[in-house]
């Protein structure tokens, strides 16, 4: 590997975009990305939902409109052979994963396997519960494990080099040393990063607020950086043009407020990986003495995340898995895989009639995507609880008409409130100014000039 004495960071993904995260920090003869993810903005620019990257292409697509860098040891040799390319030797040192969103971590599927992943043990169990959840394989998400291209019958998957880590950890990677801490963010096991190499000092904070349940961890966070003296701050910048955030207790009086006196089926969408709003409608299910009937990916998310002692999970005990039509129609066990039907018959199970005869008792999960259940359940004088953010772009306009569609079809009242992941302008600026690094590099952010303006 050559010598790289002078110190660089290079933006490969997350300038003037929200998402897609991929920064690679070289000092000495060490090279660290920081996350490695997605971009929703890049990859919505050519693919859409009838319009897929090829998995059959490998890289080619990916690399074609330029989703991932073409950089030299970074990608798995299978797929560099499939594009007729020769197999290279790793040319990096680490791939440190802040928490398990798709749009900071999901291109580690590309990344050669001689390449050390390092996150946190929640973001780890996260990862797992959505690829044992998931029936079909994709290209974009191999990120724990992979098989070879082309895929043959019968081959076994390859682990990847994945260590875990928690806060108080300190990692040695080459000339650099790292440090992971917490920060409060709308998943569980979200880490910050405070990098010390033999030339450079920075801190990146991944996504973080300080209006949530677990400000203290944010806060800890930008004392640690602080008292490490950073010469850079990479910070994301999500809402900077936003001066007011809700609070995850405000949304917990709205939804209690909306369904405590309500008589019919109350129908709800929130992002699962959110444990806090998890528990929050899991609170207002108990006080409203309400069955909380969830689909069987979000059982076994809850199965994963209740591994971690420290998460506090409720058991599955606490819900009940919905099980929906499938192939033949008629809830036959043929119909499921093997793990589907492990959960349906561990653990109570209800389908769309069991739903239907408890209407009144009932507060059930239901995505957007899982809409089609509706034409089954028929619900009457139903609620529907929105609890994710409004749509930002044109894509999401669409879908949003879409669902409105649906529930103005089946007469379903719309009700929204959300608490955000991320922090707004104050308190991007408390964290700026806490940390007082003498460099800020804006990223995560559409609007990079307002975000370098608070630190003035």
């Amino acid at each position: 590997m050559p010598n790289r004495k002078k110190p660089s960071i290079t933006v490969h993904g997350g300038k003037k975009e929200i998402g897609g995260n991929k920064i690679l920090v070289e000092d000495g003869d060490t090279r660290i990305w920081l996350d490695f993810g997605m971009s929703y903005s890049l990859r919505g620019k050519f693919f859409e939902e009838f319009v897929q990257p090829r998995s059959a292409n490998g890289l080619g697509d990916f690399l074609e409109m330029g989703l991932i860098p073409d950089l030299p040891g970074l990608y798995r040799e299978d797929l560099l052979r499939h594009q007729g390319r020769k197999a290279e030797e790793p040319a990096f040192d680490a791939v440190l994963i802040s928490h398990a969103h798709l749009d900071h971590c999901a291109y580690v599927s590309f990344l050669h396997e001689g390449i050390p992943i390092y996150m946190g043990e929640t973001s780890k169990l996260i990862l797992q519960a959505i690829k044992d959840a998931n029936q079909k394989r994709n290209i974009e998400t191999e990120i724990l494990a992979f098989k070879e291209r082309p895929i043959t019958r019968g081959a076994e998957e390859i682990e990847r080099d994945v260590k875990t880590f928690r806060t108080g950890d300190r990692l040695k990677i080459g000339d650099f040393n790292v440090w992971p801490v917490h920060v409060d963010h709308s998943v569980p096991g979200a880490y910050g990063f405070v990098l010390e190499g033999p030339n450079i000092r920075l801190a990146y904070t991944g996504d973080l607020r300080l209006h949530g349940r677990h400000s203290e961890m944010t806060q800890e966070f930008i004392e640690f950086a602080k008292e490490k003296e950073v010469d850079i701050l990479l910070t994301e910048g999500t809402r900077v043009k936003e001066q007011e955030s809700r609070q995850e207790e405000e949304v917990e009086r709205d939804v209690l407020d909306w369904i405590i006196n309500h008589n019919g089926l109350a129908l709800v969408d929130f992002n699962f990986k959110d444990v806090d709003r998890l528990r929050t409608f899991l609170r207002v299910a108990e006080e409203t003495d309400r069955t909380f009937v969830i689909p069987f990916k979000e059982a076994v998310l809850i199965n994963y995340l209740s591994k971690d002692k420290k998460l506090n999970i409720p058991s599955l005990d606490n819900f009940v898995i919905f099980k929906p039509k499938r192939k033949t129609g008629t809830f036959d066990d043929k119909d499921y895989r093997k793990i589907e039907r492990e959960y349906y018959n561990e653990y109570e199970s209800w389908t769309y009639k069991d739903v239907k005869e408890n209407a009144n008792k009932t507060m059930m999960y239901l995505s957007y995507f899982a809409f089609p259940n509706l034409v089954d359940i028929k619900p009457e004088n139903a609620i529907f609880v929105h609890s994710l953010s409004e749509p930002f772009n044109e894509e999401m306009e669409i879908s949003y008409d879409r669902m409105m569609s649906w529930l103005d079809h089946f007469g379903i009242k719309y009700l929204h409130s959300h608490c955000s992941g991320h922090a707004s302008a104050p308190e991007l600026r408390e964290v700026i100014k806490g940390i007082n690094a003498k460099k800020i590099i804006p990223i995560h952010t559409e609007h990079p000039r307002i975000l370098t303006r608070l630190a003035r």
